[in-house]
């Protein structure tokens, strides 16, 4: 088993974070008990689980001599704001290169927070920060600041750096299952919004390391719950083999729902902004509209289904972004549905 604690890692925000039960919430959702990881309080930039994935992938760079790091994302993106906040934290410079195509393209939201932060914004045409476009463009900015003396840092710009990711996410499932044993349970459901899959493939292998069978259940944002299953499940049996834990993971552990993300990543619809609302009034918490509405959205497909198992207390990741609501303001000033519009 490799040792992660000899990994450079730079400490960022606030450790583990709370895990708190939702009574209201699950009783309005017809469910089991619930309980919320609340990732949206690692405490840097307005706090997201993204913090986790960041200490290390900030360590890397700081080991590696660099004094800037590039990274690729769409327009509001949260990885991104929390990025510019980490590199500042760090004493880094950061580059952060925009799919204009991908967002809402003002100066509000997490684009605001970027520049506050004082990030180098470039706009791009790629379609995705995953794009071979994306990659490339990262790459000549970094050439620009070799020549100019500079050392650069590339993280998710066409790609990855290899495990470190997803292992953020890995000790965040180390501490879930910490928490939900010092509670006296074991869940029998984690439930997370699923965008690139790297939460929920590390939090899979986490659990899995822990000793526990809890099913983790991913709430597809955009795309085919084929696809993101895929994905899922090759990171996790990448980072499950990269740490050298001897777990198989298979086929039958990576579940994935999509019957709600028509609507596409980024894209709140009128089932989500209910979703904020009933979260808000039965338990005084915000939620943004993009990614863990969506989950709020589905829990009731998914406790009929028996996904979420009612047997058993399960848990929610609160990911963060709720600065998302700002960005979508005239979303809530159309009139309001009755609760029964979450999960119709």
């Amino acid at each position: 088993m490799r040792s992660i604690e000899a990994l450079p890692r730079i400490s960022l925000g606030l450790l583990p974070t709370p895990l708190e039960e939702a009574p209201r919430l699950a009783a309005a959702l017809g469910g089991p008990r619930l309980f919320v990881k609340r990732d949206d309080m690692t405490g840097l930039a307005l706090g997201g689980n993204k913090l986790r994935k960041l200490e290390y992938v900030i360590g890397d760079a700081l080991a590696q001599g660099a004094d800037t790091l590039i990274t690729s994302a769409g327009l509001q993106s949260n990885r991104a704001r929390m990025t510019a906040a980490a590199c500042r934290r760090a004493g880094l410079d950061c580059t952060l290169l925009l799919c204009s195509n991908y967002g809402v393209n003002a100066p509000i939201g997490n684009l605001m927070l970027d520049a506050i932060f004082g990030a180098d914004v470039r706009f791009s045409p790629a379609p995705d920060s995953y794009s071979p476009e994306a990659r490339a463009e990262a790459e000549a900015i970094a050439t620009d600041l070799q020549s100019r003396g500079r050392k650069a840092y590339l993280t998710e710009v066409g790609g990855r750096p290899e495990p470190l990711a997803e292992l953020g996410y890995y000790v965040g499932g180390l501490e879930l299952a910490e928490q939900c044993r010092a509670n006296g349970f074991e869940p029998g459901s984690v439930v997370m919004a699923c965008g690139s899959g790297g939460t929920q493939a590390g939090v899979l292998v986490g659990l899995r390391a822990a000793g526990l069978a809890t099913r983790v259940v991913g709430v597809s944002l955009g795309g085919s719950a084929e696809a993101h299953a895929a994905r899922v499940g090759r990171l996790a049996a990448e980072l499950a083999e990269w740490l050298d834990l001897g777990l198989q993971i298979g086929a039958d552990d990576v579940i994935v729902d999509d019957r709600h993300s028509a609507t596409g990543h980024g894209r709140p619809d009128h089932a989500s902004v209910e979703a904020v609302r009933l979260v808000a009034r039965t338990e005084g918490l915000l939620i943004d509209p993009v990614y863990l509405a969506k989950v709020i959205v589905s829990m009731p497909d998914l406790i009929a289904e028996g996904r979420v198992a009612s047997s058993q207390p399960s848990v929610i990741w609160h990911s963060g972004g709720a600065v998302a609501i700002f960005m979508h303001s005239e979303s809530f000033s159309e009139p309001e549905a009755s609760s029964a519009a979450v999960g119709a």
